[in-house]
């Protein structure tokens, strides 16, 4: 964690397996979802609140788009969603994977809960086949969650960082 300031920042978040690169999006609903066919990611403000030995713990909300100033936060099934109106009260730790970090360079990270649960994701189309994505297409992709027997957990990325 040597060199990350205890700061706000804004940065646009993507991930990746061992073998797999995802974009982040979010379904028309606000459910977060990775997807192997997008490039992007989504640009979310981390808002700071504490240092631990090896954590850090934010706030965390959609920076812009039509979910702007949503928290993100978690369904009683465990799924990671944009929460507008709902209150969210826990927070989010980051777990920086990085020995050291500049700025200007990518912060690649473990996402956990309050609880430290890791964020993984999970196919789950509760209506089967394909998920649309905000413009009506569809997609395969799979939704963010936590502690569930067949995620698969995802190492996260934040580039793009701006400090606020």
């Amino acid at each position: 964690m040597k060199n990350i300031p205890d700061r706000s920042f804004s940065a646009v978040i993507d991930c990746f397996t061992d073998d797999q690169f995802y974009g982040l999006t979010h379904e028309t609903q606000g459910w977060l979802v990775t997807d192997a066919n997008q490039s992007g990611g989504l640009m979310f403000n981390f808002e700071y609140i504490e240092r631990t030995e090896n954590r850090l713990h934010y706030n965390i909300s959609m920076a812009r788009g039509t979910f702007e100033g949503s928290r993100v936060g978690i369904s009683t099934n465990s799924y990671i969603g944009l929460y507008k109106i709902a209150a969210v009260s826990a927070f989010w730790k980051m777990e920086p994977l990085n020995s050291e970090w500049e700025p200007g360079q990518a912060l690649n990270f473990r996402w956990r809960d309050n609880l430290g649960q890791v964020v993984s994701m999970r196919r789950y189309y509760p209506l089967g086949g394909y998920l649309p994505d905000a413009e009506g297409r569809h997609h395969d992709a799979q939704f963010l969650c936590l502690n569930h027997d067949d995620a698969v957990p995802l190492t996260f990325r934040a580039r793009n960082i701006t400090f606020i």
